[in-house]
């Protein structure tokens, strides 16, 4: 579980994370939406440790885990599927990991195993595609089977098979307990597995509740894009409606 208490991140001209008040529960797959820009992902790193928030707490399984050892066995992260020595093979990759979190070469294993990797081990991580990545990556946030897992967009890349295995994955966690928090732009993918849905717009929690509470904001017959789009219109800094340059209307 993840409680954030008042945490704030403030950055030059005003840009930040303000007073986010928020939980994700066990069992439960807690999604985090909003426009580019909006504190997702600096959100996620404070969560993660690496990035201190300037004011607030953060406590995973009732922990700060900031200076604990065993944080591995609590929380983990996958923020960035392009993050690794691509060099490395995927075994390499893991077991370095693994050992710098005081894990052994079976709890590797075991991770890679349960994304489907550990048959390609061998393979220099400069081979795989992206959608490799994201699972080499996710293979890291097992690690030590932790109870709360932290994601920054690991749909992204994947193909429909993929994405399938993805939805089985967290249906098999969160079966067992663990907690999810997951940033994603896929809205298809987040109505058809989200627990919950926190929608963020401009460093603020717009929206907090059920994925059920959300639809019922919405109207038409694509009623998570017709709230998603209502809560957080002020906050989008662009849109789609300009022209090419030197091209005229009809």
């Amino acid at each position: 579980m993840i409680v954030c208490t008042g945490i704030e991140k403030h950055f030059p001209g005003g840009r930040g994370v303000v007073s986010c008040d928020f939980a994700a529960a066990d069992g439960e797959v807690t999604y985090l939406v909003g426009p580019n820009g909006s504190g997702k992902t600096t959100l996620l790193r404070m969560i993660a440790g690496s990035l201190r928030p300037d004011a607030g707490t953060v406590t995973v399984n009732g922990l700060n885990l900031r200076w604990r050892a065993d944080a591995k066995r609590h929380l983990g992260v996958n923020l960035d599927a392009f993050a690794v020595d691509r060099s490395l093979t995927a075994w390499t990759h893991i077991l370095w990991q693994a050992r710098a979190a005081g894990l052994g070469t079976a709890d590797a294993r075991a991770a890679l195993d349960r994304v489907g990797l550990y048959e390609v081990r061998g393979k220099r991580l400069t081979t795989f595609s992206y959608g490799m990545l994201q699972r080499v990556g996710l293979a890291s946030a097992l690690l030590g089977d932790p109870r709360t897992v932290v994601l920054d967009e690991p749909l992204n890349g994947l193909d429909a098979e993929g994405i399938i295995w993805m939805r089985e994955l967290l249906a098999e966690e969160t079966a067992r307990g663990t907690c999810f928090l997951v940033a994603s732009h896929i809205f298809g993918e987040v109505e058809a597995t989200a627990s919950r849905v926190i929608v963020l717009g401009g460093g603020q929690i717009l929206f907090d509740g059920p994925v059920a509470e959300l639809l019922a904001l919405g109207e038409g017959p694509r009623r998570f894009e017709s709230a998603y789009t209502a809560l957080t219109s002020e906050f989008v800094s662009y849109s789609g409606k300009g022209r090419w340059p030197g091209v005229g209307t009809a």
